[in-house]
């Protein structure tokens, strides 16, 4: 795990409040499927044009997995429907999008107790399921003129190593980006970079001290870029 708290731009790692049924299938698989929080409300807009989503139904996701001595594969996928309210002057105008992705992601063991961790995600309209979301809305103006859902895609990578039982280091990069070639405000966010790495020592079982050095960089639909570095601290106590 990342020392910082957001963790990896790339990953879809979201907290919500959620209802999943867990069905054991033997020999390592296992189904699950359940229904979570939406949380689709987003405005934006300018003076002539504003925007508004919500949605009128949960969101709908389900996984497989595998697990075996090494490690585990899971497939994921997620259904979800967005309503788009429209308001150009004193016209309203709705429109609903069907979004949804997929995501495999898995663990392998490596060397004594390393590891290594990926994952790979993509769908359109599912930017607000990554650590950092490209597209706030999930929409953008396609080159015929219309609103379409945006494509958001990620990658994370990332290897843990213990130097000894008290300490271990976890470093690797991730990744977001949204694909489609539609119009979206020069400002607006296209690809963000993030890599990390750290240090941990175990004091005590239940606390923990450690540094980790992060770098990113952000770069817009109009190619504009920016990129930053910085080292973080941290002291964490576990609560059983």
């Amino acid at each position: 795990t990342t020392l910082d708290y957001n963790g990896p731009s790339g990953l879809t790692s979201v907290q919500q409040w959620l209802v999943r049924g867990v069905l054991p299938l033997g020999s390592g698989w296992t189904l699950a499927a359940g229904v979570e929080q939406s949380q689709a409300d987003h405005r934006a807009g300018r003076r002539s044009v504003e925007l508004r989503t919500d949605a009128q139904r949960p969101d709908l996701a389900a996984h497989l997995r595998f697990d075996f001595e090494r490690g585990h594969v899971q497939l994921s996928g997620l259904s979800r429907r967005i309503d788009l309210t429209e308001s150009t002057g004193g016209n309203t105008r709705s429109r609903t999008f069907d979004a949804s992705g997929l995501s495999i992601s898995g663990s392998l063991a490596t060397v004594g107790d390393d590891s290594l961790v990926a994952q790979y995600t993509t769908g359109r309209g599912i930017g607000r399921y990554f650590n950092d979301s490209v597209s706030g809305s999930g929409l953008g103006v396609g080159v015929d003129d219309r609103l379409h859902l945006i494509r958001s895609s990620g990658a994370t990578l990332y290897y843990q190593h213990y130097w000894h039982p008290d300490w271990m280091s976890v470093a690797g990069a991730s990744t977001v980006w949204a694909s489609d070639s539609g119009t979206r405000p020069p400002d607006a966010l296209r690809r963000l970079v993030y890599a990390s790495a750290n240090i941990v020592h175990r004091l005590l079982p239940n606390f923990l001290v450690g540094a980790e050095g992060l770098w990113g960089r952000a770069t817009g639909v109009g190619d504009v870029s920016a990129r930053n570095a910085r080292l973080q601290l941290t002291l964490r106590y576990l609560v059983n």
